[in-house]
C-alpha cells in the first residue's frame, strides 16, 4: 500500500506557502505535539513555514519543471494561474491557484497561516453548507522534530452543484518535520525541510531509498522519530525556494516507489522593455516620416533602428529582402496616431525581414498587428522573422502568414483585447487533389511565446491564440496561451510536425483542437504532442478528429470540460478521441480520455483503433458530438 505522488503534494502544499502574507500574530506552539526523542531536539531548529515558499506571485514562482527519476520516467511542470472565491458563510476566502502536476491546489494565506481550500475538485468544509472551513488544515509555524497531526473530519462540497457533498469523514495527514542540508539536482540546499507522511496504525519499516539517501545526503527517520509509525510519503522544501522533491514509499516495505525533483525554473512571459537593441543601424529614425523615407531608401542587409515609441497614420511595408526593422534604442515602437484611420500596421512582403525588439500597438487599426503573405507574384514573403517584439493587437489577429514558409516567431509577447486570431500559418493558393495548397508553411516555428487574450475571442471557430496548418515540420513548442480563445491551439492539413512543452489555459472550446476547417479527411497525421499543459477548456482538453498516426506523449490534461456534456460521475475529460480518428497512439495518460475511434486510416476497409496507455480512465461508446461549432469567419482571409 502507498500513497500517490499528488497526494502527498496536496498536503505538504499547505503549510508552506505563507511567504507571501503580511506578518500577523504569533501562532501558538506546537511544543506539546513533540514526542520521543523528537522532545529533545526542538529547541534546535525552529522556523515559520513563510521562511520556505515563494510568493504566491505567477511571475516570481515562473514554470518549473520536475522529472520523475525513481519510477516510470515522466516529467511535468507547477505554475500559478490565477484566483478562486471560496463563499463559505462566516466569510469568503480567496484563494490563490496552483497546479502541481495534474491538480490545481487553491491555496489561501491569512496572516502567517495558509489553507488548502480544496481537495480532488472539491471544496472543503465544516459541514455540507459550507459553514467554515476545517480549522484542522490551518499550518504555520514548524520545528525541527514536530508531529503534525491534521487528522479531522472534513467535508467536501462540489463548486457547481451544492447538492453534492461529501460527509465528513477522517482525513489521514500525520506528519514527522525535520530540518537538514540537502543535496537535490546537483544543488545544495540549507536548512530544507524534510516532510514525512505517516501511517498510523501502520508499523515503520527501515526506509530503502535505492542509493536515493546518499545522493541527497540524508537517513531516513527511526522508529523513535516516527512514533513507530510506517512512512508513506515524503517531500522536501527549499528554504526560500518551495517545493523541490516528492516521493512515495511502500508502506508494507519500506521501499522508495516513486521519487520526482525540480530541474528547472523558467520565467513566464511577461511584456517586458526590451533589455538591448542592436549596436550599429544604418538608420536611426525618431518618426513616422523618416521611417517611411529609410524603408524606401534601404538596400538588402540594412537596419533600421527606432529611437523612441512614435505614432504611424499609414501601414508600413518592407518590400525590400533582408532587411531588420528593430530598436536603437530599448522601449522604442509604434502607435496608430489618434484619429487616423489605418486598415494594417506592418506589412511584409519581402523575403528574410526581420522584425525585431519592438514595442507594437495595432489596437487603433482595422486588421492584424504584423502581416507578411506569399501570393506567388508581388507578395513573396518567405524565411521571415518576428521576435522579441511586444504586441498590442489588432481586432483581426496578432500576426498573420499566409503562404509563408519557414517564419521563425519567437520570444514575444501579444495581447489581444478581443481578436479573432493569433500567430496564424496557413497556406496560399489553389488546392491539390490531397488537399494541400500550392504554398504551404513548411518548416515555419513558433516558440517561448506568450498569447494572452483579455476578452473573449469573438468568431472565427476555427481560430485560436496559436493556429498552424497545411503545412509539415512545422514546431510549436514552449508557448504560453492563456485566456478565452475559443481553441489555444487549433492545427489542419498538419504533417510530421511538433507541438510540445505548451502551457494552454482557459480555452472556451480546446486546448488542442485537431482538424478544424479541414480541406481532407486525413487533417492532421504523423504529428508529436509531448508534454502540454492544458487546463480549464471548456470542452475536452484535446479534441482529435480527422486524425491518423499521431503520438500524444505525457501530456498534462487536468480540469477541463467545464461547460462540457456532463457523464455521470466524470467531471472532467482530458481528451476526445472521435470517431474520425485512428492509429494515433496515447502515452503516460493520467488523464480522462473518451475513446471513439474507428477510422480507416491506411485505406484497407478496417478499423484503426487508437492506443491508449497510462494509469488514466478509458472510456468507450459515449456520444461527445462536437458541441464547438466550425462558426466561420468574419475575417475572409483566414482559413
Amino acid at each position: 500500500m502507498k500513497k500517490s505522488l499528488r497526494l502527498v503534494v496536496i498536503v505538504v502544499l499547505m503549510g508552506l506557502l505563507a511567504d507571501c502574507a503580511d506578518k500577523g500574530p504569533a501562532e501558538p506552539d506546537y511544543t506539546d505535539a513533540l514526542t520521543g526523542a523528537a522532545l529533545e531536539s526542538a529547541a534546535a531548529k525552529d522556523y515559520w513555514a513563510a521562511d520556505y515558499f515563494t510568493p504566491l506571485d505567477a511571475q516570481r514562482y515562473g514554470l518549473r519543471t520536475f522529472e520523475v527519476t525513481v519510477g516510470e520516467p515522466e516529467t511535468f511542470t507547477s505554475s500559478i494561474v490565477g484566483t478562486h472565491t471560496v463563499p463559505y458563510q462566516t466569510g469568503a476566502k480567496t484563494g490563490t491557484i496552483l497546479w502541481f502536476w495534474n491538480d490545481p491546489m487553491l491555496l489561501h494565506v491569512d496572516g502567517r497561516t495558509l489553507s488548502q481550500l480544496n481537495d480532488d475538485g472539491y471544496y472543503l468544509s465544516t459541514d455540507c453548507d459550507l459553514t467554515d472551513f476545517p480549522s484542522e488544515r490551518v499550518m504555520g509555524r514548524i520545528t525541527d522534530g514536530m508531529i503534525l497531526d491534521q487528522r479531522g473530519d472534513v467535508w467536501r462540497v462540489h463548486p457547481s452543484d451544492p447538492d453534492d457533498c461529501i460527509p465528513g469523514t477522517e482525513d489521514s495527514g500525520v506528519w514527522l518535520i525535520q530540518i537538514r542540508d540537502v543535496n537535490v539536482g546537483g544543488k545544495k540546499y540549507n536548512d530544507a525541510i524534510l516532510m514525512w507522511d505517516l501511517e498510523p496504525g501502520s508499523d515503520h519499516k527501515t526506509l530503502d531509498f535505492y542509493g536515493k539517501d546518499e545522493e541527497l545526503g540524508i537517513t531516513g527517520p527511526s522508529s523513535d522519530e516516527t512514533n513507530g509509525w510506517a512512512i508513506d510519503g515524503w517531500a522536501i522544501v527549499g528554504f526560500r525556494q518551495g517545493i523541490i522533491a516528492v516521493g512515495d514509499f511502500w508502506v508494507d516495505s519500506g521501499e522508495l516507489d516513486e521519487f520526482a525533483e525540480l530541474v528547472s525554473i523558467e520565467p513566464l512571459g511577461e511584456p517586458v522593455i526590451p533589455a538591448a537593441c542592436p549596436t550599429e543601424a544604418d538608420f536611426v529614425v525618431t518618426d513616422e516620416d523618416e521611417l517611411l523615407d529609410a524603408l524606401a531608401r534601404a538596400e538588402p542587409g540594412a537596419v533600421i533602428g527606432l529611437d523612441g515609441y512614435f505614432g504611424i497614420t499609414s501601414a508600413l511595408y518592407i518590400e525590400t529582402d533582408d532587411i531588420t526593422l528593430t530598436c536603437a534604442t530599448p522601449g522604442s515602437g509604434l502607435y496608430v496616431e489618434p484619429g487616423w484611420f489605418v486598415e494594417d500596421f506592418i506589412l511584409v512582403p519581402a523575403k528574410r525581414a526581420i522584425v525585431d525588439r519592438l514595442i507594437l500597438d495595432a489596437s487603433g487599426t482595422t486588421y492584424y498587428a504584423y502581416y507578411a503573405g506569399n501570393d506567388g507574384a508581388w507578395w513573396r514573403a518567405e524565411d521571415v522573422q518576428f521576435t522579441n517584439n511586444t504586441v498590442t493587437c489588432g481586432p483581426s489577429g496578432c500576426a498573420f502568414f499566409p503562404g509563408v514558409a519557414g517564419a521563425i516567431i519567437t520570444d514575444n509577447y501579444f495581447e489581444a483585447p478581443g481578436s479573432a486570431t493569433g500567430i496564424h500559418l496557413q497556406g496560399q493558393g489553389p488546392l491539390d487533389e490531397d488537399g494541400w495548397p500550392e504554398r504551404r508553411t513548411d518548416g515555419s516555428r513558433v516558440e517561448r511565446n506568450t498569447i494572452v487574450a483579455t476578452a473573449p475571442q469573438p468568431s472565427c471557430g476555427f481560430c485560436g491564440g496559436i493556429r498552424p496548418r497545411d503545412g509539415r515540420n512545422l514546431v510549436v513548442s514552449h508557448n504560453t496561451v492563456e485566456g478565452p480563445w475559443l481553441n489555444s491551439i487549433s492545427t489542419a492539413m498538419l504533417y510530421d510536425s511538433e507541438i510540445s512543452s505548451n502551457r494552454l489555459e482557459g480555452a472556451q472550446w480546446n486546448g488542442i483542437a485537431l482538424s478544424r476547417n479541414r480541406t481532407s479527411d486525413f487533417s492532421t497525421v504523423n504529428n508529436v504532442f509531448r508534454g502540454n499543459r492544458v487546463n480549464g477548456a471548456g470542452f475536452p482538453g484535446v479534441r482529435v478528429l480527422y486524425a491518423c498516426d499521431n503520438v500524444f506523449d505525457g501530456n498534462n490534461l487536468k480540469f477541463n470540460n467545464l461547460d462540457g456534456i456532463e457523464i455521470p460521475g466524470i467531471d472532467d475529460i482530458g481528451m476526445w478521441l472521435g470517431p474520425y480518428s485512428g492509429a494515433n497512439i496515447v502515452l503516460g495518460n493520467k488523464n480522462v480520455i473518451v475513446d471513439d475511434g474507428d477510422y480507416d486510416c491506411d485505406g484497407d476497409f478496417l478499423s484503426d483503433p487508437n492506443i491508449i496507455a497510462g494509469s488514466g480512465r478509458l472510456m468507450r461508446g459515449i456520444d461527445l458530438a462536437d458541441n464547438a461549432t466550425e462558426a466561420t469567419s468574419s475575417h475572409g482571409k483566414l482559413k
